[in-house]
């Protein structure tokens, strides 16, 4: 079995016993086992990209407010993230 942390929580998994509940053709997929390396690791690329909008775009979502007994956990989830280099941290909008 192996262990890992996510959410700020250690957990542990079985994976032989993830691997038995997917469907069979999912886990004998010709293309997953042929680039299994693909599909392993936090999956960061080391290229920028952009993604181009319309210049009249408007923006349909807007920031949620975290509740405060979760501020601490996310806090913590948030500087995990950007010290593995997964996310990185922005003063503006972008």
């Amino acid at each position: 079995m192996a262990s890992f942390v996510i959410n700020a929580a250690e957990k542990t998994i079985d994976y032989e016993a993830a691997l038995d509940s997917l469907p069979r053709e999912i886990v004998n997929d010709p293309i997953l086992n042929k680039y299994k390396q693909c599909f392993e690791g936090i999956g960061c690329l080391k290229t920028i990209h952009k993604i181009k909008l319309k210049d009249e775009a408007i923006p349909r979502i807007v920031a949620r407010r975290i509740p405060v007994a979760l501020r601490d956990k996310v806090k913590s989830a948030l500087d995990d993230l950007e010290a593995k280099g997964i996310i990185e941290k922005v003063n503006e909008a972008t």
